[in-house]
């Protein structure tokens, strides 16, 4: 994973910080795998509610 730990708990904290409930937060894609190379972080943040006030 090329994430330091800091930065994985920003983005966690930013997470629960801004949603009521989260049931889980999945990363993926080039930053999930060390040996791909690219800049963004991909996420998915299940949610026992609608968000989409949030979008």
């Amino acid at each position: 994973m090329r994430l330091d730990e800091l930065s994985k708990s920003i983005i966690v904290n930013t997470i629960c910080n801004n949603f009521s409930e989260v049931f889980k937060i999945i990363l993926f894609g080039s930053r999930a795998d060390d040996s791909k190379k690219g800049g963004d972080i991909d996420l998915l943040i299940e949610t026992p509610l609608p968000c989409i006030s949030l979008l």
